[in-house]
């Protein structure tokens, strides 16, 4: 998948603004900026696919398809749950994905730390095939 930066056309990447994200001395937010990077690079590296424009809102990925006629869009924020375990003094961080489709106020919500699981998930609404789908039969 290619991703391009829907709020900078004139600097399509989106990574040096999630790398700003990754910077931050606030370490909780910094370990949401590395999982993001990580993601993209993950998505970015799994093979020809259609384009995706994203961008970050806060600490929350947001990705859209480039076909102008297929409104869906996937959120993908790093987060850790209430309670949960705590390694390098930090919460243990996963993913949480919602899908948004259209003009519905209806989203499907899912959590997982699996990259292959978040790519399937952010693909499938857009109508792509992943490779991570064929990886898994």
């Amino acid at each position: 998948m290619r991703i391009q930066h829907l709020k900078a056309p004139d600097d399509p990447d989106v990574q040096p603004t999630i790398r700003t994200l990754a910077a931050d001395p606030n370490p909780w937010a910094a370990r949401q900026g590395r999982m993001h990077l990580e993601l993209v690079n993950h998505l970015e590296t799994r093979g020809p696919a259609p384009d995706a424009f994203a961008y970050l809102s806060g600490d929350d990925l947001w990705l859209t398809p480039s076909n102008r006629y297929n409104r869906v869009w996937v959120s993908i924020a790093v987060v850790w749950r209430d309670y949960g375990p705590v390694r390098d003094g930090c919460p243990e961080l996963y993913y949480r994905l919602g899908v948004k489709r259209g003009d519905s106020s209806l989203c499907h919500e899912e959590r997982t730390r699996d990259l292959e699981r978040v790519e399937r998930v952010s693909c499938e609404p857009f109508g792509w095939v992943t490779r991570a789908s064929f990886d898994s039969d």
